[in-house]
């Protein structure tokens, strides 16, 4: 019985606190810190209309609601402010993409992000809380210390890049609970199997709704039941190590399917999950990974 207690307290320690290195991290905030990069740069045109004093949600309304301490943008709405604060992020953006005071960037984007989210929550979207729970957990994680100007700028060899892996596992639950709670809930209301069925005529929901081999029984049985299949088994087999670079292919697979055939509206939700597949690998699939796209 104490054999049986040792081994599950060092097989706890070894899952929260081991030390490792941290290529897989890296990739992955090179991936999020574009994700980010890209919602400031599409948001520009709209940015005073999203977060100024006559906002799409006016600044007064937001105080009337005393939702204004929880967002920076509630401290004022003035143009110089407005325009000041995006500045700011897309200069925290680049740097935490380049891993350049990462820790620093990614406490900066996380506020910046999550007051853009109660700022305007007529703008949000899966993909923006999925962004700011990523970017919460990002503080605490090694995020500068692989393909990063910190690891130079500190001086830091391929030996002594080792990290805690606690923070990376945190994220890493927090995107299987969101797969643990989307599996039982489409069974729930897909049991007939044909929710792509209705779906594929959609003008609004879904890309090709002129293409008959879409609205096919057999097209909404499978992809049905395989989306079911695919969201309950990921959260468990994942953590299997033999099974974990499958598995997270093929989540990653699901999502790019999903970002073709669905509608715009949730492409980025898609998006931002399969970057969050990058925390899965193990750090000698992502070394190797690197390695052949940039050494040719």
């Amino acid at each position: 019985m104490q054999r049986k207690s040792n081994k599950l307290t060092t097989a706890f320690d070894e899952f929260w606190f081991a030390q490792t290195t941290t290529e897989s991290l890296g990739v992955f905030r090179v991936a999020l810190g574009l994700f980010v990069l890209h919602i400031l740069l599409i948001s520009m045109p709209n940015w005073e209309r999203f977060y100024g004093e006559n906002a799409t949600v006016p600044l007064w309304l937001l105080r009337d609601q005393g939702n204004h301490y929880w967002s920076v943008f509630g401290w004022s709405g003035s143009p110089v402010f407005v325009w000041s604060v995006y500045a700011l992020l897309v200069a925290a953006g680049i740097c935490f993409t380049l891993g350049l005071f990462t820790r620093a960037a990614c406490v900066v984007l996380f506020v910046g992000y999550s007051s853009m989210v109660t700022r305007n929550t007529w703008m949000v979207n899966g993909q923006d809380q999925v962004a700011v729970l990523l970017l919460l957990l990002g503080c605490f994680a090694p995020l500068g210390y692989a393909y990063s100007l910190d690891s130079k700028r500190m001086g830091l060899s391929q030996t002594n890049r080792l990290g805690s892996v606690w923070a990376q596992r945190l994220m890493q639950l927090s995107i299987a609970i969101i797969y643990l709670s989307c599996g039982p809930t489409k069974l729930e209301h897909w049991q007939n199997g044909d929710a792509l069925y209705y779906t594929s005529f959609s003008y609004q929901w879904f890309r090709f709704p002129t293409v008959d081999l879409f609205h096919a029984p057999a097209f909404s049985i499978v992809g049905s039941y395989a989306t079911i299949l695919i969201e309950s088994a990921f959260p468990v087999l994942v953590w299997l190590p033999p099974l974990r670079t499958p598995m997270v292919c093929l989540m990653a697979l699901f999502h790019v399917l999903v970002m073709i055939l669905l509608s715009p509206a949730v492409f980025y939700f898609n998006l931002i999950m399969v970057i969050a597949m990058l925390l899965y690998l193990d750090n000698d699939v992502s070394r190797n990974l690197v390695r052949r796209l940039f050494t040719r």
